[in-house]
């Protein structure tokens, strides 16, 4: 270990989640640590540290430091399958074999008690399911542009759907159940749409990035960037802003922000 990284790991200043983020990807870059830390406050400050279970910033440019859970690095490590191009922008998927598997199973979420987050600099069409699962009755999906539409579903069939007009795929997405019968889009820290339709039951199988994780074989996979993805437990309006203004001000301070 060189000097200087030393310097960084033990810096004071830092907090927890952050000094191990460090730890695990061997980060010197003081940007990006320093925005972590700011991330780190605030999520403290908000009081969402407890709420959510993962959350990958995708910085650091490689593959490895991609796929760490800022949240516990030693919980939920992404594993990219396929094409991927990891930059400084985050982490690009080709959209023919592209997929992340987070090793999160969504039975570790609540069924009436659910958050999925999904942040992508990247506008385009298409049926392109840029986070989630299924078990081909049930389904956890955020498919952000479809025929200039979104679709977003927590726990529910596809009847249940959130289904609104969306001309521009860039963004932060933030789909939260709070109860059996609230069900809430946020897009870009803003509150676009709700339903009461009823959650069903959750699904035993993991949670994938940019393509659906389907017991059927059909994977949609997304072509979108991404610069941040997140599952938590079920957010009220004031916690969903907060978490969407904490991330986008986060990705601020790197300048790949969309909003």
């Amino acid at each position: 270990m060189s000097y200087y990284h030393h310097l960084i790991k033990s810096a004071p200043g830092y907090g927890p989640l952050t000094t191990a983020w460090i730890t695990a990807t061997g980060e010197t870059d003081t940007t990006i640590i320093s925005a972590l830390n700011t991330l780190e406050t605030d999520l403290t400050t908000y009081g969402l540290t407890a709420k959510i279970k993962a959350l990958y910033p995708m910085v650091g440019g490689t593959a490895s430091k991609h796929s760490y859970n800022f949240m516990n690095t030693a919980q939920y490590q992404i594993t990219f399958n396929g094409g991927w191009t990891h930059a400084s922008t985050g982490a690009l998927p080709n959209g023919v074999n592209s997929y992340a598997d987070t090793n999160f199973n969504s039975n570790i979420l609540a069924l009436n008690s659910s958050t999925l987050l999904f942040y992508t600099t990247t506008n385009s069409d298409g049926i392109l399911i840029d986070m989630g699962n299924t078990d081909s009755v049930n389904e956890n999906i955020v498919l952000i542009k479809w025929s200039s539409s979104t679709l977003l579903s927590t726990n529910s069939g596809p009847a249940a759907r959130i289904a609104v007009s969306n001309t521009d795929s860039r963004g932060l997405y933030l789909l939260t159940r709070t109860a059996s019968n609230v069900m809430k889009y946020f897009k870009n820290s803003s509150l676009i749409s709700s339903t009461t339709v009823s959650s069903s039951s959750t699904v035993n199988r993991n949670i994938w990035i940019s393509a659906w994780n389907n017991v059927l074989g059909d994977y949609y996979r997304s072509s979108r960037n991404v610069i941040c993805s997140a599952m938590a437990d079920g957010l009220n309006d004031t916690e969903a802003t907060n978490l969407s203004n904490a991330i986008n001000t986060f990705n601020t301070t790197l300048t790949r922000n969309t909003y």
